[in-house]
């Protein structure tokens, strides 16, 4: 799975990994694994990042272009709309991503 629209919302704010690393409570370095697709985010990192950046985790995980911001468990209502296996295949390319990238 690609994250390419973090690092682009990143950069939009003029922001450094280190703030966003600071705002989500995490390591830098673990931030910017997530930007480089060397790991994969949880879905609590997916839903921290979508408040910050008043945007929908459809839009960070390129399902759609439009920006709108996220609403209450909108993760959990994507969730619901996937089958297990597209779900299972989300998390089996994310891996892929990581061990190509290593």
């Amino acid at each position: 799975m690609e994250y390419e629209r973090i690092r682009s919302l990143r950069e939009d704010r003029v922001w450094t990994q280190k703030r966003m690393a600071e705002l989500l409570f995490i390591n830098r370095r673990t931030y910017s694994s997530y930007e480089t697709c060397v790991r994969s985010m949880s879905p609590e990192i997916l839903i921290k990042l979508a408040r910050i950046h008043n945007v929908s985790i459809d839009y960070l995980l390129k399902l759609t272009d439009e920006k709108r911001p996220i609403k209450g468990n909108e993760f959990y209502n994507y969730a619901a709309r996937r089958s297990l296996w597209e779900l299972t295949w989300d998390i089996v390319n994310a891996s892929l991503c990581a061990l190509l990238l290593t």
